[in-house]
């Protein structure tokens, strides 16, 4: 059975062109199924939708299994439309979707045409964003609920699968629409949340810095593409507040003593009173009783000044508080104060710091 709806939503063209795709030629989908993997459960609804550019809407269609002899046709159908397109975009399809849809197109040996189109995985590209955007999950309704996107379907896929199952058995109507509806919901939900993808594509776009005040504490840069909502975070005591087209970040200095750890441990001797480490070339002139072999926590050299955060060690030298600690820094230079190319450097990689690990 094939359902058809149109309906409208954000002009996303300019973000899709940031990952090589136009709008016109992309196709937004998402599958239900009876279970987790297609060797135990069951296909039995693609939803997919497009940009139409006769009408200015999006046109989606529902193909929907009225039994499971209706599942190969169903998906039949959809690969053979799919073939018309250059890119498909899906939510956590790289991880579900795709390997479902992969695996039971071998069982009814169909041609699998989604493997030949290029593949944007909006989850994949947002789930970085997690801290930085303060969401507790990042499941495809709590992005949606972030965007401000009203949905009228109230259950989750897992919930379904027990309605399609009843529905099979008595041929409810009011239960196929709530099948319908939720994966309505779930397309129309996946076009609307694109503008999200505002966040990558400037975390992916080095800043470019502007300003420069405060002896080198506030830095402010520009958002060459305007992120959809404006967002203030902080990570290892540096501040950033984005607006949709200037972002500020406010980077702490710290006064005092910090040390320098050498790599090659086993070529140092450590000098207990004079709390340093110098080279075995150098330690052969000192007495014994003043010099131990080094060991990776005290091969230091201590240096005082005025210090700045070192994400990831990216400026050389690096210096630590203690050989166990995780924050960096480097010594403030007119550099961070006067090249603002090199400012613009630095504040990306303080962006990049803030990331949500995969």
């Amino acid at each position: 059975m094939r359902i058809e709806f149109t309906y409208d939503a954000p002009d996303i063209r300019d973000i899709l062109k940031n990952y090589g795709a136009d709008i016109t030629s992309a196709l937004f989908f998402d599958i239900e199924t009876t279970g987790f993997t297609a060797d135990t459960s069951s296909l039995y609804m693609i939803g997919a939708s497009y940009y139409d550019d006769n009408i200015k809407q999006y046109t989606g269609i529902q193909w929907f299994a009225e039994s499971k002899e209706e599942i190969k046709d169903i998906l039949s159908d959809f690969l053979s439309f799919a073939g018309e397109f250059s890119t498909i975009i899906h939510y956590n399809g790289d991880t579900f979707d795709l390997p479902y849809i992969r695996t039971t197109a071998q069982k009814y040996n169909l041609n699998n045409t989604l493997s030949l189109l290029k593949s944007i995985d909006v989850y994949k590209e947002i789930r970085h964003f997690k801290n930085i955007l303060g969401l507790s999950n990042v499941k495809l309704k709590t992005v949606e609920k972030y965007m401000d996107i009203k949905r009228d379907d109230e259950y989750s896929g897992g919930d379904l699968i027990k309605v399609y199952k009843a529905y099979l058995k008595d041929r409810d109507e009011s239960k196929k629409k709530l099948l319908l509806l939720h994966n309505h919901d779930d397309i129309k939900g996946l076009t609307e949340i694109i503008p999200i993808l505002s966040y990558p594509v400037f975390f992916n776009n080095p800043p470019k810095v502007t300003k420069i005040t405060n002896q080198g504490s506030h830095i402010e840069f520009k958002i060459e593409s305007r992120l959809i909502k404006p967002v203030r975070f902080t990570c290892n005591d540096v501040s950033f507040d984005l607006n949709k087209e200037y972002g500020i970040v406010y980077v702490p200095r710290y006064h005092g003593v910090l040390k320098y750890f050498y790599d090659n441990y086993k070529d140092y001797y450590y000098l207990p009173l004079e709390d340093k480490a110098i080279h075995k070339s150098v330690a052969q002139y000192v007495d014994k009783e003043y010099k131990e072999a080094a060991k990776a926590s005290n091969c230091y050299t201590i240096e005082e000044g005025i210090f700045l955060p070192n994400p990831v060690g990216y400026i050389s030298p690096s210096f630590k508080a203690d050989y166990q600690d995780k924050k960096c820094y480097f010594k403030e230079n007119a550099n961070i104060l006067e090249d603002y190319q090199y400012a613009s450097e630095y504040v990306a990689k303080l962006l990049a710091g803030t990331l949500t690990p995969p």
